[in-house]
């Protein structure tokens, strides 16, 4: 069941990419038309999806059974951000600054609430959703810092950080989330919509970004360093952090597997917003989303 689950999730994703490589490659979207694309998506698609997350609410009981579980999140992620400091220092800069984003930012929400779903019911995609917020909130905070020159005063970075669309949209659907708010529904069922083009949008656009890859030269040395520190490396320490704090069962698992995710789908779009190398962005995205097939099965098998 797992690894069925797990397949079609990976062929949904290469079809909605298939159509962005299509596109790209007849004409239908050209480098204008996808940078507007891309910018669509960071500045209204992403944050809205991102509120939609947050409007489900759930109970304080909820909340505090589950309070091991976000600590845990936010210790992986912490760890993640010290370790990025030394981690490439030996790759060039463009690349650095993806491997960097990429090993902050993960495609968790996309595999997070269809598998948790599948596997552990209504208790699973609670822990998703609990587990994902430290990174949703690094992924627009600490994300955009990568692709920022260093030359920058660090307050502009700061600033620039915490005032972008996504951030502001993390921050209102974390509110949402704890406080159990409800938005009028003249408001809300626009912010559902929209938030519910994210995974078909920004799959084109990955798409559109693999039209310009070499595919020989996909497996390069950057990449496979990147997939194992993504795959392997970032899970096996949320495995023996979580079982230092005493998770369990469902718990454990959800940990372990969103932090076992191939490299957020959100790269290539944030390197090519911000000047980065979007190409090597796509192949990263590529590669450890095809290992994925081999190491989430294993992980999942190893948290029983």
């Amino acid at each position: 069941m797992l690894f069925t689950d797990i397949l079609q999730l990976q062929a949904v994703l290469i079809l909605m990419m298939s159509v962005g490589f299509l596109c790209k490659k007849t004409g239908m979207i050209d480098e204008k038309v996808r940078s507007g694309l891309t910018g669509l998506c960071l500045d209204v698609i992403i944050p809205c999806n991102v509120i939609k997350a947050g409007m489900s609410g759930t109970s304080p009981e909820a909340l505090k059974s589950s309070f091991m579980l976000l600590f845990s999140g936010t210790l992986i992620l912490l760890a993640t951000v010290l370790a990025n400091r030394f981690l490439y220092r030996n790759s060039p800069e463009a690349h650095r600054r993806v491997m960097q984003y990429c090993s902050v930012a993960a495609m968790s929400g996309f595999f997070g609430n269809p598998i948790a779903e599948a596997l552990y019911g209504a208790e699973g995609i609670l822990y998703v959703s609990l587990f994902l917020i430290p990174m949703r909130v690094a992924m627009w905070s600490v994300g955009p810092s990568y692709f920022i020159s260093d030359r920058q005063d660090p307050w502009k970075i700061v600033k620039k950080s915490l005032t972008n669309p996504a951030m502001i949209g993390t921050l209102v659907g974390l509110l949402l989330l704890f406080t159990g708010w409800k938005l009028p529904y003249v408001l809300a069922r626009p912010v559902e919509l929209i938030g519910a083009c994210n995974t078909p949008l920004i799959m084109i656009l990955i798409g559109t970004f693999l039209a310009d890859i070499s595919w020989k030269k996909i497996a390069e040395k950057d990449v496979c360093r990147l997939s194992l520190v993504r795959l392997l490396l970032i899970p096996a320490f949320a495995w023996g952090l979580g079982y230092l704090l005493g998770l369990r069962g469902t718990a454990l698992s959800v940990s372990v597997f969103m932090s076992g995710a191939p490299a957020g789908a959100t790269a290539p779009i944030m390197a090519a917003r911000y000047g980065g190398d979007a190409v090597f962005a796509s192949k990263c995205i590529v590669f450890t989303t095809a290992c994925s097939l081999v190491t989430l099965p294993l992980w999942c098998y190893v948290t029983g």
